[in-house]
């Protein structure tokens, strides 16, 4: 049985409606050279599970949000390029989304204002910048 191995600067919600964890990506923390993950992984029980799913690819530095029916991932880093890419996740696969609008980045906040149905999305970096930005997205649950 494969483990989850330690790491840093991934990316975890809980999908309240099924009552698990989801984990995402990130940089492993016990080797000497750094190695980025791309897996997923659901944590329900107290039993971490790996997903074996194609998606967002190695990233580290992303953020995820849980909007009621979905887990919505955006940015990060392969450690060459800087991601602008949104990713949703339904409980089995990832399925990208069209681009969100903001510039790429990694190591940004996000959260699901759940009254107004939008994601907010603040900060982060990329190559050359320290960004010091707001954006919302609005989410359309029934797609």
């Amino acid at each position: 049985m494969e483990r989850c191995r330690k790491r840093y600067t991934h990316s975890m919600v809980y999908n309240s409606s099924d009552t698990e964890m989801l984990l995402f990506g990130g940089l492993d923390s016990t080797t000497t050279s750094t190695v980025v993950y791309g897996d997923t992984w659901k944590m329900k029980n107290n039993v971490w599970t790996k997903i074996r799913d194609m998606g967002p690819g190695l990233l580290y530095g992303v953020d995820m949000v849980y909007t009621g029916k979905r887990a919505v991932l955006f940015g990060g880093s392969d450690g060459i390029a800087i991601s602008h890419n949104t990713w949703d996740w339904r409980g089995t696969l990832w399925t990208q989304r069209q681009n969100m609008g903001p510039p790429g980045r990694g190591l940004h906040s996000m959260v699901y204002d759940n009254d107004r149905k939008i994601i907010v999305l603040f900060s982060g970096v990329d190559e050359s910048r320290d960004f010091n930005d707001t954006w919302e997205h609005t989410i359309k649950e029934s797609t």
